[in-house]
């Protein structure tokens, strides 16, 4: 299942794919406004964790006794995970080096590493993330933020505005930890679903 630690996980997959800019730079996870260091330094900073709407109502899924994966469909299932929590996660690249055109250029190549992987595969992630009930990828995509978008992340503080860039990254479940046992179903198709809150069974089943 994909666990509580998936929004850590996916931030650390990042992280990691910011490293191989080079060995000199330094790539931190926090909020811009903590850095200080004058680099090279390339920020990774969460600014936002919304509800991805696209991937909403997938209904429940039925769950392998022994293992806790998810399984085929089979008639009469047991052992259900509530419908797991669709996410989106918003980030803030922000470059800090010595000067404003060596920022731009370390800029530069965070955006050549992300564009060169914009579809993260979930195999990438720890074990205990990539075992999810669905999707076998993760999108991360350029965001075109006007400046007052990036005024409201960055904040009314005094710290001034950096060279940035802002990406999505969908594509992330998060799931129930404590599986349901379903004792109502209703047969559809010789396939079998949880009966919804408040719906009775069937006329002639239990």
């Amino acid at each position: 299942m994909s666990t509580a630690d998936v929004i850590h996980d996916v931030s650390l997959l990042l992280q990691n794919l910011l490293k191989t800019v080079g060995s000199q730079v330094t790539v931190t996870v926090d909020s811009p406004q903590r850095v200080t260091s004058q680099g090279p330094l390339l920020n990774l900073f969460l600014y936002l964790v919304g509800v991805d709407d696209s991937r909403r109502n997938t209904g429940w899924v039925a769950l392998s006794e022994k293992s806790g994966r998810p399984k085929e469909k089979r008639a009469n299932p047991e052992i259900f995970a509530p419908e797991p929590l669709a996410l989106k996660l918003f980030y803030l690249v922000t470059a800090f080096a010595v000067d404003g055109l060596a920022e731009q250029r370390l800029l530069g190549h965070a955006i050549q590493i992300f564009h060169e992987n914009q579809h993260l595969s979930t195999k990438d992630l720890p074990e205990r993330t990539a075992a999810r009930l669905k999707a076998e990828q993760m999108d991360l995509v350029l965001l075109d933020l006007d400046i007052d978008a990036m005024q409201k992340i960055w904040g009314q503080g005094k710290e001034s505005l950096r060279a940035s860039v802002a990406y999505e990254v969908a594509g992330i479940y998060l799931e129930s930890g404590v599986p349901r046992q379903a004792p109502l179903v209703e047969s559809v198709n010789d396939e079998a679903r949880p009966l919804r809150p408040g719906e009775s069974p069937p006329k002639g089943k239990p």
